[in-house]
């Protein structure tokens, strides 16, 4: 595989947009653009401190000169979101061009979308661009409060303009998001997008099983990475990575000058599943189902670890 194009950007906005979330315009420092990957698309960032983390785009139609990001701040993260939130108008860091594995279909009769959280920023930007189409669309979206609540005033516009069509669910209110009548309410041509989190995509996933691929998610819970302490031998690379504890085999991989297919580095994209020739992987992925994990033959290399080892690799 070949390097991904990355450029350098500058943040040229910073907006609060709800509790906890602040949204980000950047921009490349040599004025180019972007090449346009649709909504439900997401970018790589190489944060200053050398992070990576991969972010939902947020871009409204021919929005080609910025990436706009929405990240909520976790205290329980492993830096990311904290970084992020420490960034100043000016300040510059490197993005991959954009990626799409979330993508909007185009011949769906009408669309039914789910949000749980911060999961609405991939959602947001399928809105924006399933408006400008004139195509139609319901939105069922849950947060924990009217301020945690992003887009929630752009969302409460649109609602007027078109009444039904907008449905939250505030904890702090007592309600639940209800995802039967969401799923239930698909036609035969609706097509299904949920993001949100694990909770919600497993439940998501059991009621939208019969819609087959016209029912599509992201989780937005990145999958925990397993433990370290454990070799991965490459084959092809003829190498030997002794995996530490927090990090990755990708994250390992990458720095050993090896280029694996990866995206979303969240165990939800299946970008970076690799063969395993020997050992047995500890999954912890979203993206394969128990069946395709039990014969321990293929693995995501960005979260999955190793039971019994050590693991060797198709790489």
């Amino acid at each position: 595989m070949s390097p991904q194009v990355c450029h350098c950007v500058e943040v040229q906005r910073i907006d609060d947009l709800a509790e906890d979330i602040r949204a980000l315009e950047l921009c490349r420092v040599d004025g180019g653009v972007f090449t346009p990957a649709g909504p439900g698309a997401h970018v790589r960032l190489t944060l200053p401190s050398g992070l990576q983390r991969c972010y939902s785009l947020v871009n409204g139609p021919n929005e080609d000169r910025q990436l706009q990001i929405a990240v909520q701040l976790d205290p329980a993260s492993r830096g990311g979101s904290k970084e992020l939130f420490s960034l100043a108008i000016g300040d510059t860091l490197t993005a991959a061009e954009p990626d799409n594995t979330f993508a909007l279909a185009e011949g769906d009769d009408d669309v039914v979308l789910i949000a749980g959280g911060i999961g609405i920023t991939p959602i947001w930007s399928m809105i924006q661009h399933l408006e400008q189409a004139a195509r139609p669309w319901r939105l069922y979206y849950a947060a924990r409060s009217h301020r945690s609540a992003a887009y929630r005033t752009e969302l409460q516009e649109l609602e007027r303009s078109a009444p039904g069509r907008v449905v939250f669910a505030f904890s702090s209110d007592g309600q639940r998001l209800d995802l039967p009548a969401a799923v239930n309410s698909a036609g035969e041509r609706t097509g299904v997008y949920c993001c949100g989190p694990d909770r919600i995509i497993k439940e998501f996933r059991a009621l939208a099983a019969g819609l087959g691929e016209r029912a599509h998610f992201e989780d937005f819970t990145p999958a925990e990475i397993a433990e370290g302490g454990f070799e991965v031998h490459l084959a092809r690379s003829n190498m030997t990575l002794v995996i530490r504890e927090g990090e990755s085999i990708l994250d390992a991989a990458l720095d050993a000058g090896v280029e694996p297919e990866y995206s979303c580095t969240s165990g939800t994209c299946g970008s970076c599943i690799t063969t395993v020739l020997d050992g047995n992987p500890d999954h912890r992925d979203y993206f394969l189902t128990d069946q395709e994990k039990a014969p321990g033959d293929r693995m995501m290399i960005c979260c999955s670890g190793c039971r019994i080892g050590p693991l060797v690799l198709d790489l």
